[in-house]
């Protein structure tokens, strides 16, 4: 599912399981990357267990400002956020609250502006990195050290169209 608007790449499930059949170092690659997925799924399994409404909303933040354009603009609603939680839209709304008065977070209609992402970072930043160490080590090799943004993968991919046509 994809949480936010961007450049992306289509290709059929067959070809892809062609070249999958075709390709030791291929199923590799994505036998590490459900590696990578079932860790962070473990890892925000705890996260949920154990942290507050409020560390989870900051983590949540973070990591959409991460896939991203990095910017402090996040393109999420209080019902987006909500969903991601797991709580109900008043639920979220009302922690979204208590950022702004803590001059943290502004809204804008269908996006959250970060004013403080240090604020944001003091409560679940260990546990991001963790769970970001783990990505790093489990898919070192195909995950690039720093993310390409929006923008930079955009022009990445037409590039590979124009050269691969």
């Amino acid at each position: 599912m994809v949480k936010f608007g961007g450049p992306f790449v289509r290709l059929h499930v067959g070809k892809l399981d062609t070249a999958k059949a075709a390709s030791a170092s291929l199923r590799n690659v994505f036998a590490r990357y459900a590696d990578c997925m079932l860790a962070q799924m473990f890892q925000s399994t705890a996260c949920n267990a154990i942290h507050s409404i409020e560390q989870r909303t900051a983590k949540w933040i973070i990591s959409a400002m991460e896939r991203t354009n990095g910017d402090n603009i996040v393109p999420l609603t209080h019902e987006q956020l909500a969903t991601l939680l797991g709580v109900g839209r008043s639920y979220a709304s009302r922690v979204i609250q208590t950022f702004k008065a803590e001059g943290v977070l502004e809204t804008r209609r269908g996006s959250i502006l970060v004013r403080d992402r240090d604020a944001l970072q003091s409560g679940p930043a260990s546990v991001m990195n963790l769970s970001k160490t783990t990505s790093r080590k489990c898919c070192a090799g195909f995950i690039p050290p720093k993310w390409p943004t929006a923008p930079e993968a955009g022009r990445v991919c037409r590039e590979n169209q124009l050269t691969n046509s």
